[in-house]
Formats: structure tokens, C-alpha cells, sequence
């Protein structure tokens, strides 16, 4: 009987080892729910810090994408050409990229 017992700890491959014991695995599952309770108390700075990027993200893509603030930008930049405060040069540069901006935002709306 001692034989079998031997050969079947050698042929189960375990996680715990034998001189662990039962004490151990209690201990793992009593102690458990604690450990993601720490785990959510440490990372929530981190989660925070996360969900804030995500915020400020989207609201930089709405900004630059929405329509009526390019078109108001666009206008701004034809003024301060009427009133030579940029040359030819630098108010075609810009108006180029504004324009393709609103080029994708309104193809992002359809």
C-alpha cells in the first residue's frame, strides 16, 4: 500500500507541494478575497489617472474634429490675412491642413 501511495505522488504532478499540506491551500482561499481588495486600493490612483486620459483623449479628438470650430478657425485665419498678419504662404499652409481636417470630420459623420 505504501508503494502505491509513493508511485502515485510521483506520477501527479502537483502545484502545492506535499509538505505544504492542507493548512497552506486554507489559508490561500481564506486570504484571497483580501488580496483584490488590496490589489483594487493600490491600483485605483492608476485606474484613475487611466480613465482621466481616456476622457481628455476623447475630448481632444472632438475638439480638432468638430466642424463648426474648424470652420471658425478657418475664418480667423482669413482674417488675419486680410489684416497682414501672416503672408500668402503661411495662410495657404494652413488653410490646406484646416481644410483637410474638415474633409475628415465630415467623412467620419457619414
Amino acid at each position: 500500500m505504501q508503494n502505491e501511495e509513493c508511485r502515485m505522488k510521483k506520477s501527479i504532478p502537483s502545484v502545492i507541494p506535499a509538505e505544504a499540506g492542507i493548512q497552506s491551500l486554507t489559508s490561500e482561499v481564506q486570504f484571497g478575497g483580501y488580496m483584490f481588495l488590496l490589489d483594487d486600493i493600490l491600483l485605483a490612483p492608476l485606474k484613475g489617472i487611466m480613465a482621466l486620459g481616456v476622457k481628455l483623449n476623447d475630448m481632444i479628438n472632438h475638439e480638432l474634429s468638430d466642424p463648426d470650430k474648424i470652420k471658425e478657425e478657418l475664418m480667423k485665419l482669413q482674417l488675419q490675412f486680410e489684416l497682414d498678419e501672416i503672408n500668402e504662404q503661411e495662410f495657404q499652409r494652413q488653410e490646406a491642413e484646416l481644410l483637410s481636417r474638415l474633409d475628415d470630420s465630415e467623412n467620419e459623420e457619414e
